[in-house]
């Protein structure tokens, strides 16, 4: 050993305390170090080698069984677990940092392409690596997190970014836009952005109800949920609704359901009776409306495909009900033929007494017309034989409607009783003047 290498050794530690022999040329020292010198000015500096490539090795003792070699008051290394503490002097991982600071690593690593190792696009992170399999591009299997300029240039925010390589160039898969946008593999436009090639971009599971909230902080009483309930308002599991709530911690208004059977609910539950169910309270308004838009004849309404295969009787095609539920009418195909049915059960009725209508007189009063539509053009079909609703109001009004619109229409079914008076009425006349015949031909004959 070098003189002067074993003067700044021998002054680095107390003279009591420390027994030391000159080198030997086959072990090295043959004393050995019992204690460290308390410091001195200026600090001190222990250099391990003099040659190129030389190292400094610290051991924490020459026993078998090691311990650990302490560093400060608060850090050390565990020899024996191979693990690093910072903050912790019984670290229980590889690297374990223990803090209370805001900021527990500051990483200034850079992450690179391993098939470029000039490219550092990739900005300041972290790479993280396979460690099992024998594969020869193992170590090129990473993922890894980077901190990396904005889409505007160095001189803008910085984005976060999680990559993933396999055998390759890194490939992005999340970025954190220094503004606050989140993409997943895509560069957010919005808030929050996903790309995906497959059928089913993103999953939300839950062992609970796997619920999204969106609300604003603009109305910030009025949250609307959407998600996958297990059990919500004892409808039973596999709902998917969208509803509102007034805090994101309340119960969720059901605006929208839809059972694991098909069964739709809107405003209510679903009703196992109904595939659609809906409820709602508007003013002057309608509970549903379809429109087929296009100009044109075959821009049809309403299909309805229900009943037997054979058209059998019994189906039910439109079942209309009151406010409380009380039937008023329905369209029915029954008795071979398809028709509208008045409710008309003498038990839904009172007061109950002949017509006062004189039918043969309201039948006079009715005047039909010919006529075309106005608003089909000059080349509007011509109507051969219609009715007026101004005509029949002054007639008999209990067949005349007014619409929202404020048009005049005409229930047609609402003359059939008027024409059966009208009949009876005829038919007492017919049978008046067969008793005057009959009378007059008895005379003649006794004469």
């Amino acid at each position: 050993m070098s003189s002067q290498l074993e003067t700044d050794l021998i002054a680095l530690f107390t003279p009591a305390n420390f027994t030391a022999t000159k080198e030997d040329a086959a072990t090295g020292w043959t004393g050995a170090i019992e204690s460290l010198y308390d410091g001195k000015p200026g600090g001190s500096t222990i250099t391990g080698g003099t040659a190129s490539g030389d190292d400094l090795t610290l051991v924490s003792t020459s026993y078998g069984t090691k311990g650990s070699i302490i560093l400060g008051s608060a850090s050390a290394y565990d020899e024996v677990n191979d693990r690093l503490g910072l903050g912790t002097t019984e670290p229980t991982k590889k690297v374990d940092v223990v803090t209370t600071a805001a900021n527990a690593i500051n990483w200034e690593a850079r992450v690179s392409n391993p098939y470029n190792q000039n490219a550092t696009g990739y900005g300041a992170g972290l790479q993280l690596k396979n460690s099992t399999g024998s594969s020869g591009n193992e170590p090129n299997k990473w993922a890894g997190v980077a901190a990396v300029a904005g889409t505007g240039g160095y001189s803008a925010v910085t984005d976060m970014v999680f990559y993933t390589a396999n055998s390759g160039a890194p490939t992005e898969k999340m970025r954190i836009t220094g503004s606050g946008k989140v993409g997943v593999n895509v560069n957010p436009t919005y808030t929050f952005d996903i790309s995906s090639a497959g059928w089913q971009a993103a999953r939300i599971q839950s062992a609970d109800d796997a619920l999204v909230t969106l609300g604003s902080t603009i109305a910030s009483s009025q949250n609307w949920t959407f998600g996958a309930s297990s059990n919500t308002s004892g409808q039973g599991s596999n709902l998917f609704f969208i509803g509102t709530s007034t805090s994101t911690a309340g119960s969720v208004s059901q605006k929208l359901t839809i059972t694991s059977a098909g069964l739709v609910g809107i405003n209510t539950a679903p009703d196992a009776a109904v595939g659609l169910n809906t409820y709602c309270d508007i003013a002057s308004g309608y509970a549903g409306k379809f429109h087929n838009d296009g100009n044109n004849i075959n821009r049809h309404g309403l299909l309805v495909s229900a009943g037997k295969d054979d058209g059998a009787d019994g189906t039910y095609y439109l079942y209309c009900q009151d406010g409380d539920g009380t039937a008023v009418g329905y369209i029915e195909h029954n008795a071979g033929a398809f028709r509208l049915v008045d409710t008309s059960d003498e038990r839904s009725k009172k007061d109950i007494a002949p017509t006062r209508v004189r039918g043969i007189e309201t039948l006079q009063g009715i005047n039909p017309i010919e006529f075309r539509r106005v608003r089909q053009g000059a080349d509007a079909r011509l109507v051969a034989c219609g009715l007026s609703a101004q005509n029949l109001q002054a007639v008999y009004p209990e067949a005349v409607s007014i619409g929202m619109d404020g048009m005049l229409g005409v229930a047609k079914d609402s003359l059939i009783p008027v024409l059966v008076q009208a009949v009876k009425e005829q038919q007492q006349q017919i049978e008046g003047l067969k008793q005057q015949v009959e009378h007059l031909l008895s005379s003649k004959v006794d004469k």
